[in-house]
């Protein structure tokens, strides 16, 4: 399917609209975010016509100019630019704030029978695996583009730099932007912060070797992206059926729909192993935010989530709802203060290493959930968005969103060509999502 027809109409670089005072100007790195895929975290936000005669584009677009300003006052580090691999040199170098013009309606591009990526991929500012450069050649953490449409929506999308960010960090972000796009008055505090003393940064170049089969591993293009939803009915019929299986905890949704997730990539590692009695690996991410002491705030910015959580699971045993969302839950509850202090030390190094090796034998699948993160909450003043999009970030990634409506899931799996042919064919998927088609009608 052919991609959209986008026209950049303007590019202006975006600076804090108060200078960055000297005490703040470096803004320390955790090994969490040293480690982070070399990539940007890509998320696109999509809003309908605002029916109102009032309404001017190039108002409510400088009117999102001066807010993006205003924010930056308060997310400092996204305006930097790289010291080293230990620090951001807050110097409000600035963003890349984009405008364009789309040559079709909203409906046009969100209607069609599938949701190509490739056809939305020009409303990014850039791509997820690419680097946006300033006239110095230096890294731009932060890039947004706003494109309008001919029936008067528009999107939003958002291509932040991972070393800084995670998806918590830019759900907070667009919040407070929007926050002051409408009244000006959104007072984020504890949003930068040093956490070096509990995730402390390292000189990597002793365990090179680990963190670079890691990073090279999580940034490999993917050859494929999906979008599978398992709408609000599907969801409940699926935890029913967990939990009538002598399951003692009933799931959550995001633990039940990773099961089943899970599950299909065990069958097809089972057959790429030919019946080898190896294992399977979940790494899930969890926020750590709450679960650090004293807990950190929700808006704290970096990456405070921590992937190598592994649950394992023989490949000769696939089916097991129950088991494989049990599997998932005890890992995430050893995820504490205690836990993670303890990982980061010595051995976590090693903690890379596996993740890197599993990685490139097919043997891992990351699932990554930002459901509940405030995205739909997002409003510049024009209403909340009627959809969000992912894009690719790498392969053998899941990656799962809050449908619109905030009960049904929305899976964005990116696999190997080869993969997804049998992915999209598994029974427990096929029972339980609906492959994605136009946007509409699709979360019940």
């Amino acid at each position: 399917m052919a991609a959209l027809k986008v026209e950049i109409t303007s590019t202006e670089t975006v600076k804090p609209s108060s200078p960055t005072p000297n005490h703040l100007r470096t803004h320390k790195l955790t090994i969490l975010d040293q480690t982070a895929p070399p990539a940007y975290v890509p998320l696109c936000l999509f809003f309908p016509r605002r029916r109102d005669s009032s309404y001017d584009q190039d108002s409510f677009a400088e009117s999102l100019k001066d807010s993006l300003s205003n924010t930056l006052n308060v997310y400092y580090p996204l305006a930097g630019r790289y010291r080293d691999d230990f620090s951001i040199d807050c110097n409000d170098a600035g963003v890349d704030l984009v405008r364009a013009r789309v040559g079709c309606h909203l409906s046009d591009a969100l209607g069609q029978e599938t949701v190509d990526e490739d056809r939305l991929l020009p409303l990014l500012p850039c791509r997820p695996q690419g680097r946006r450069v300033d006239s110095d050649g230096e890294l731009v953490l932060l890039a947004v583009q706003v494109s309008f449409f001919e029936c008067g929506g528009l999107s939003v999308g958002v291509c932040c730099w991972h070393g800084v960010s995670d998806a918590c960090t830019l759900a907070c972000f667009l919040r407070t932007w929007s926050g002051k796009t409408q009244d000006g008055n959104d007072e984020s505090s504890g949003v930068v912060r040093d956490c070096t003393d509990v995730f402390p940064p390292r000189d990597l170049s002793a365990a090179s070797e680990s963190v670079e089969g890691f990073r090279a591993a999580v940034a490999t293009p993917g050859t494929r992206i999906k979008r599978f939803v398992f709408g609000r009915d599907k969801i409940a019929a699926l935890r029913r059926d967990i939990e009538a299986a002598n399951s003692q905890q009933r799931p959550s949704r995001v633990q039940a729909v990773s099961a089943v997730i899970w599950a299909a990539a065990i069958k097809i590692a089972r057959v790429k192993n030919e019946g080898r009695g190896q294992c399977h690996i979940a790494a899930m991410t969890t926020n750590l935010r709450s679960r650090m002491e004293p807990a950190l705030p929700e808006q704290a910015m970096g990456n405070l989530v921590q992937i190598p959580v592994f649950a394992e699971r023989p490949v000769d045993n696939d089916d097991d709802y129950n088991a494989l969302a049990a599997k998932l839950r005890e890992s995430v509850k050893m995820v504490n203060d205690e836990n993670m202090r303890k990982a980061m030390g010595s051995g976590f190094s090693n903690v890379l290493r596996r993740f890197a090796e599993e990685y490139a034998e097919g043997n891992l699948l990351a699932i990554s959930s930002w459901c509940r993160f405030p995205f739909y909450e997002v409003d510049f003043g024009i209403g909340k968005p009627i959809w969000m999009c992912f894009f690719t970030m790498c392969y053998n990634l899941v990656v799962l969103l809050d449908a619109e409506d905030g009960v049904g899931i929305e899976a964005w799996v990116t696999l190997s060509e080869e993969d997804m042919s049998k992915f999209e064919k598994d029974v427990g998927v096929l029972k339980y999502a609906t492959c994605s088609k136009s946007i509409v009608g699709v979360h019940h």
